[in-house]
């Protein structure tokens, strides 16, 4: 577990200024972990969530590696809404929140 002020991230960028392309869906900028423990910043288009008893995907298009990639919500350390800027507490929590919604676009 990283210390606290290591999972809280800047947001002094303007998230609205981030190059995202032309694509709906809800849009975060999140820590992530790698399968290695390498930690990145990312900032995502999530486009659906797809969940079994214990695990959390999410298939989002990513600009650092400007594609689609798909996220194991569990290792999302930390997570910012790109429009409001606000963080969300509980990742996980969140994102089986939010897939109910998506299923409905």
């Amino acid at each position: 577990m990283l210390p606290d002020d290591k999972i809280h991230f800047s947001i002094e960028m303007s998230l609205r200024e981030v190059p995202f392309p032309k694509m709906d869906g809800p849009r975060y900028r999140i820590k992530y972990a790698g399968r290695d423990g390498t930690v990145t910043e990312r900032d995502i288009i999530v486009q659906w969530i797809n969940s079994a008893k214990s695990t959390v995907s999410v298939a989002a298009y990513c600009t650092l590696r400007g594609r689609m990639r798909s996220f194991m919500a569990e290792r999302i350390i930390a997570m910012v809404d790109s429009v409001t800027g606000d963080e969300i507490a509980n990742p996980l929590k969140h994102l089986r929140k939010l897939q109910s919604s998506l299923e409905v676009r």
